[in-house]
């Protein structure tokens, strides 16, 4: 049974991206809205998917593409209710690969092999004349374990990593072969999302979490080193590399996206993409996924 509580029990991808709701809970915006926040970093989509689906958490923040995927397999109807960023996602590989095509034939690490971010690594490497019978992909969970794996053995040859990870892959000497973005084009990756009843069961509380969480994003914009001192303490990430990480998320064009919006035309080339590998292509219909009516509540609240 769908439980009306001030108390929300959210599931996020560990990393830069979650400085909102860091900020919520330290700077007391979710308090003043009248709400405890619990935020647990989930291992993969794998469990991210489960724990909206069955309940155990309320909301996601994670690529959109996991609740769609939730939604065509009938395993819960999910809508996605505000909009955080495009991924910050970037395709390194080992030092001696010097183009996409060079991954033919080698082992691609990924978190799921058929939503989000390996569905943009399938487009890249298909574009590059790579069809699936030309590598393998090995499903090995969240970013950290990505980056991870293709430190520990080389014959892993390519991942998309997102940020801090991105930064430690800079250090740990792969390369950054590709800004899935600029050959892509826009993308809807993260948003913040829910199952349909859910949402209409708590649109109050759910009202007060957006309105919070703007704030958080108003302050984490507003306060640099403050921040970077949040991701430091959450996360455990060296301070020079908060501080790079920091200023990519905060980049006016290529950062955090204004007011927490969904970006329509990166919602409709996430949904095109994921048609391609799917064969169900909802690009057309992406207005069935959303539910923006907290989010427009939210806004009038904190402007």
């Amino acid at each position: 049974m769908t439980r009306q509580a001030d108390h929300l029990r959210t599931i996020v991808f560990p990393g830069v991206q979650d400085l909102p709701n860091f900020a919520g809970q330290e700077c007391g915006f979710f308090a003043n809205h009248g709400l405890s926040v619990d935020l647990t970093f989930t291992s993969g989509s794998g469990e991210m998917r489960q724990g909206i689906a069955d309940g155990s958490y309320d909301l996601a923040h994670g690529a959109v593409d996991n609740a769609i995927d939730l939604v065509h397999r009938g395993q819960a109807d999910v809508v996605a209710f505000v909009g955080l960023d495009h991924g910050f996602n970037t395709l390194f590989v080992q030092p001696e690969i010097e183009r996409v095509e060079d991954l033919r034939g080698r082992d691609l690490l990924v978190d799921a092999p058929d939503t989000a971010f390996a569905l943009m690594l399938i487009e890249i490497l298909a574009r590059a004349g790579l069809g699936k019978g030309d590598y393998t992909l090995k499903s090995v969970g969240s970013t950290r374990f990505r980056l991870e794996g293709m430190q520990a053995d080389k014959a892993n040859a390519a991942a998309m990593l997102n940020l801090p990870f991105a930064i430690l892959a800079d250090r740990a000497g792969l390369k950054r072969l590709a800004d899935p973005i600029d050959i892509l084009g826009p993308y809807q990756s993260y948003c913040g999302w829910a199952r349909r009843d859910w949402v209409e069961a708590n649109r109050d509380v759910l009202t007060r979490y957006i309105a919070a969480y703007l704030e958080g994003l108003a302050w984490t914009l507003a306060n640099r080193e403050a921040a970077i001192d949040l991701v430091v303490s959450r996360l455990g990430t060296p301070r020079d590399i908060a501080a790079i990480c920091y200023d990519i998320v905060t980049d006016k064009q290529r950062g955090f996206a204004p007011y927490a919006a969904i970006n329509l035309e990166g919602f409709r080339n996430m949904l095109s993409l994921r048609g391609k590998a799917t064969g169900r292509d909802d690009s057309a219909k992406a207005e069935m996924y959303l539910d923006l009516a907290c989010y427009d509540a939210a806004r009038a609240l904190v402007t």
